[in-house]
């Protein structure tokens, strides 16, 4: 959910790229940066003030991600905006993109109201997540991402389970499945949003991919399915079922938007858009809304026992505080806060993580290969 604007709309020569950032680090800021060009929009995403990645979208369609330490302004000529927001809009931002295009179809992701939000599945119990949503009677979903990329959603009806999307379009209970094989807790994050209960069926086709672009702009009689109007970033979703309008989502620079008061702007804005399109697409409404028969175990995942020799450990933390130096072993002990680690007890998969999370305190690309170079030496068999 978007939460402030700390800078927006800036003309970008008065902008200190170095100088923002840095202060975007020290605020642990979750957000991202866009930089609006005149054929292009740029965005770096920002994960506790750590950049997690670029991505360009090109007014021709395009969509380019790039290396986030390597960002920069292309052009003197742009705006600058600076927004926290949750990490879930960061990742919606990634799967959607910033324009709407008829080959790419439409994703409602992360629309609704959170429940909870950005959860770690380090420490989260799922079986409580389903069990709130059970005593909640929510109708509404459970999303499981990490900062780059959106694993799986699980869908609610009533307080029970009725459908589910995992990774490359599997359904249901191959989408339990392959949410529960995707999902590494120290990189992966969770939250429960509720949707209005006519939103349910939508939200399930869409995320199956039952959308289809109509050659038209007229909306056809008896229509169900959503009506996109807008330009780069700033649009407005209207829903219909059979003909009758159901519900209206507003973004704006990608994301979704929910204070009343900045949905009506967005709408009279919208009306005056140089370039605006509109887009119709009909969506299968026929899914069969049914609970699931599975256990919330199912989505636990299974972790990689395979543990590292303390020793091994010990050598690598050596060596991260003697190329860090003194507060190296500060910068250690926080990471593995960060984390839920333990020095003395770590598998093979979590000594994998926390190494590449080591590797991103070293400011020059050269000083991070050679530090990957000497672990491997410690541990030849790391991914």
């Amino acid at each position: 959910m978007l939460k402030t604007y700390l800078i927006k709309d800036t003309d970008i020569a008065l902008i200190d790229l170095k100088k923002l950032l840095e202060d975007a680090r020290l605020r642990k800021l979750t957000g991202f940066l866009h930089v609006s060009y005149w054929d292009r929009d740029d965005f770096l995403l920002l994960h506790q003030g750590k950049p997690v990645r670029s991505v360009a979208f090109h007014q021709d369609g395009r969509t380019v991600f790039g290396d986030p330490n390597g960002f920069g302004f292309v052009s003197q000529w742009g705006t600058v905006t600076l927004a926290e927001t949750g990490l879930d809009d960061l990742v919606g931002l990634q799967e959607a993109g910033l324009y709407v295009l008829k080959e790419k179809g439409i994703n409602l992701f992360p629309c609704g109201t959170p429940v909870q939000s950005d959860i770690p599945m380090t420490y989260l119990d799922i079986d409580r997540v389903f069990l709130l949503a059970k005593k909640s009677h929510v109708d509404g979903y459970a999303a499981f991402y990490t900062p780059t990329g959106l694993i799986g959603t699980v869908v609610f009806q009533g307080g029970e389970p009725v459908g589910a999307v995992g990774p490359r379009g599997s359904k249901d209970t191959s989408g339990i499945k392959g949410i529960a094989s995707s999902v590494i807790p120290p990189k992966s994050f969770v939250t429960l949003y509720t949707l209005e209960s006519d939103l349910i069926p939508f939200f399930l086709s869409i995320c199956r991919g039952g959308v289809r672009y109509l050659e038209t702009e007229e909306i056809p009689e008896d229509f169900s399915g959503v009506v996109v109007t807008g330009a780069r970033g700033t649009y407005r979703y209207d829903l219909f079922f059979r003909g009758t309008g159901v519900g209206t989502l507003f973004k704006e620079r990608g994301v979704f938007i929910w204070d009343e008061g900045r949905k009506r702007e967005i709408s009279d804005k919208i009306d005056g858009l140089p370039g605006k399109e509109r887009f119709v697409f009909e969506v299968d409404l026929s899914v069969e809304l049914k609970p699931l028969e599975f256990s919330p175990d199912e989505l636990k995942a299974k972790e990689e026992t395979q543990e590292v020799p303390a020793e091994s450990v010990d050598k690598i933390k050596a060596l991260f505080v003697r190329e860090m130096g003194p507060v190296g072993r500060i910068i250690w002990e926080k990471i593995l806060e960060e984390f839920h680690l333990k020095e003395g007890n770590m598998t093979l998969r979590q000594l994998s993580i926390l190494v590449d999370r080591l590797k991103e305190e070293f400011p020059e690309e050269e000083a991070r290969r050679e530090f990957i170079v000497k672990v491997r030496e410690i541990v030849p068999n790391l991914s």
